[in-house]
């Protein structure tokens, strides 16, 4: 299935790759996957499953040099950038993400389907 949705992507990254999460709802089994990409050339580095239950609506973050990104099934995947799939912790909260977090000084801010959350600070 194909979806009509760009993919969502994060500001580039230190190292020059830019992580692009797949449109929701892409690929057959509907699951979220990472790709990154060169930022200068646009060649893809990698592909991988983030490993979430559902498919990305929100976009991926960068901070901390971490990546963060909410997944339909209410997963957050934290991933290190870089030209390696890594993936450093996945979080279930419970409840359906669909907005992207706001990372804002030292703190996460993650709105799930009923909660606001804010970690850090």
């Amino acid at each position: 299935m194909r979806s009509s949705y760009p993919p969502a992507i994060a500001p580039t990254t230190k190292k020059g790759s830019v992580p692009e999460a797949t449109a929701p709802g892409s690929g057959a089994s509907g699951r979220s996957s990472d790709k990154c990409r060169d930022a200068k050339s646009g060649k893809e580095i990698y592909r991988e499953r983030l490993g979430g239950r559902g498919s990305c609506y929100s976009s991926p973050v960068v901070g901390d040099n971490k990546i963060y990104i909410g997944t339909e099934g209410g997963v957050v995947v934290v991933f290190r950038p870089g030209d390696q799939f890594k993936v450093l912790a996945k979080n279930d909260l419970g409840e359906r993400i669909m907005a992207t977090p706001a990372l804002v000084e030292n703190t996460s801010y993650l709105r799930t389907e009923q909660h606001l959350y804010a970690f850090g600070g």
